[in-house]
């Protein structure tokens, strides 16, 4: 006969089971760093520690010290600038801007490559850098997802997105996710980029999601343009909670995304009433 027994907010079962019930943390949002009102897809990028927040009216990119949260540097004349994706270790560096303009730059200078033409997608932009592979997103009924080799930044292939809003790669598991206006989450095959589920989340324009860096959570987040962040699991990819007190209001948030040192706990999102980088703390239970 199995026995079970509660500790906290999580329920063992005899054997080795474990069963999570609710949320292990609280949250607590606070602006921190000033930036703008129209600040869209941010990126943290996790070995030289930099958060880039692309500000569309400004057209500029925004680097910030994820230690300090203080702005170090600002990549300027990208019009509409819509999504940043950074590739340290392969030293390259995307932005895209709301047309679906893709654009190289250097990450560590900050100095402007190529114009790349429109590959990028303009509703964000993913880069899988074991596999020489990035997507990148536009809005529309269909929308268009397009493929690309990064070793060349060449076009391998495109296929229709529906009403498209997110994308992002999973650090661990082959696949990557595709977030539309319509309420699915359509995850794909890293290699063949073929479908292999989907899951309906409800009416929320969900705008971007970040994955947990502590594993053991197996879960990622999703925020809503009213600044709502759902948290949905991994593995049944259904929504297991909310980030409540993140202290977001408004139709203003577009991005958000996970401090790569999971010790801090904690994640940063664009605040635009503010006009600052809300960052948002977990405390556990």
């Amino acid at each position: 006969m199995a026995h079970l027994y509660k500790q906290g907010t999580s329920i063992y079962k005899n054997g080795s089971n474990i069963f999570r019930i609710g949320d292990k943390y609280t949250y607590t949002g606070t602006p921190v760093t000033t930036t703008t009102t129209s600040m869209r897809r941010i990126f943290w990028e996790p070995v030289n520690n930099r958060i880039y927040v692309p500000n569309a009216t400004a057209g500029t990119v925004q680097v910030i010290d994820g230690v300090t949260l203080t702005t170090v540097a600002t990549i300027t004349g990208v019009s509409d600038a819509s999504a940043v994706a950074v590739d340290i270790a392969k030293n390259r560096m995307y932005i895209t801007d709301g047309s679906g303009t893709l654009y190289q730059y250097n990450p560590t200078t900050y100095a402007f490559i190529a114009n790349l033409g429109s590959i990028g997608g303009g509703n964000g932009f993913s880069i899988d850098p074991v596999n020489n592979r990035a997507i990148g997103v536009t809005y529309g009924n269909p929308g268009t997802a397009f493929v690309i080799d990064t070793s060349t930044n060449t076009l391998v292939t495109s296929f229709a997105a529906t009403t498209c809003y997110a994308v992002a790669h999973d650090p661990v598991l082959p696949q990557y996710y595709l977030i539309d206006g319509s309420g699915y989450c359509r995850v794909y095959d890293k290699a063949t980029n073929g479908l292999l589920t989907s899951v309906y989340w409800g009416t929320y324009l969900i705008a971007n999601i970040a994955f947990d860096p502590i594993s053991q959570n197996n879960r990622f987040y999703a925020i809503q343009r009213d600044g709502g962040i759902k948290i949905i699991n991994n593995t049944t990819l259904g929504i297991i909670g909310d980030v409540l007190g993140n202290g977001i209001t408004g139709v203003t948030s577009w991005g958000i995304a996970c401090d790569p040192t999971a010790a801090n706990m904690r994640m940063v999102a664009p605040n635009n009433i503010a006009g600052k980088l809300q960052v948002i703390t977990q405390s556990a239970l």
